[in-house]
């Protein structure tokens, strides 16, 4: 009877023990539970925000291309082509990861919004080389019709016997710093054009990164060569000025527009 008494102590204290050792682990396991499910939940908030970006930065680039007036209609068409893919698989990408019910599976399609979607790091510069090169040529052409109405009062100051030598100086410069940037705005859209995104490939990534690298130098060296052409313009204007014969040439319109866009 005693032994008998004895064993059930030892029964009772071993569930009790077992009883400390079980709820707490399971305590555990369900916390551990929930808190992968917020951090899951907190995951697929960030994604989305981070890919609704990208769609809004390619909508808004998509409709600044196609307006573009000195972009080809087969740039245009290529550029829109490819917006309209990224667009695609990055809707398909956000439904994928709103479904994602395994961390490391939503982290792996997480990590491909910047590894094989390069929205930031291909299309969305390549498009804003297309405008500010579009931009170039627009400021150019505005510039090379205050060219015309300069060389007229030059030559009306030459045929009243000003000396003008200095004028027509600032004017060739003019209009050569004008046909360099249009040739430096159609370096920069060539050099793009014709890009697409690597999914992946680093070695393409690379030649991508190479290209659009060189298209910005050029655009830079196009818009210095507006300035520079704004300068010549600024200068005739003053010498016809001091001549007395600056009607209808003014500084103000030597400066159609920014220069930087």
């Amino acid at each position: 009877m005693k032994s008998n008494k004895m064993n059930i102590v030892k029964l009772s204290a071993s569930m009790m023990l077992a009883t400390f050792i079980v709820l707490p682990i399971l305590a555990f396991g369900a916390t551990r539970s929930a808190n992968i499910d917020s951090r899951i939940t907190q995951i697929k908030e960030r994604a989305d925000q981070e890919i609704e970006r990208r769609i809004t930065a390619l909508s808004k680039l998509k409709s600044r291309v196609g307006e573009a007036r000195k972009v080809s209609d087969s740039v245009k068409q290529s550029m829109s082509s490819n917006v309209d893919v990224e667009i695609s698989n990055l809707t398909s990408l956000k439904s994928r990861i709103d479904s994602d019910g395994d961390i490391e599976t939503l982290r792996t399609d997480v990590k491909s919004i910047t590894a094989s979607y390069r929205i930031f790091a291909l299309i969305i510069p390549q498009g804003r080389i297309l405008a500010a090169a579009d931009r170039i040529n627009i400021i150019a052409d505005q510039l090379k019709s205050v060219g015309v109405k300069l060389e007229l009062r030059i030559s009306q100051a030459k045929s009243e016997g000003k000396n003008v030598t200095s004028l027509e100086n600032y004017l060739a410069d003019f209009n050569s710093k004008l046909n360099d940037a249009k040739a430096k705005a159609a370096a920069a859209s060539d050099e793009v054009s014709g890009l697409m995104p690597d999914n992946g490939d680093q070695a393409k990534f690379k030649a991508n990164q190479d290209a659009l690298k060189t298209a910005r130098i050029n655009l830079k060296e196009g818009t210095e060569n507006l300035k520079a052409a704004r300068e010549d313009a600024r200068k005739i204007v003053k010498g016809l000025k001091d001549m007395g014969l600056s009607k209808n040439a003014s500084a103000s319109s030597t400066a159609p527009g920014r220069l930087g866009d």
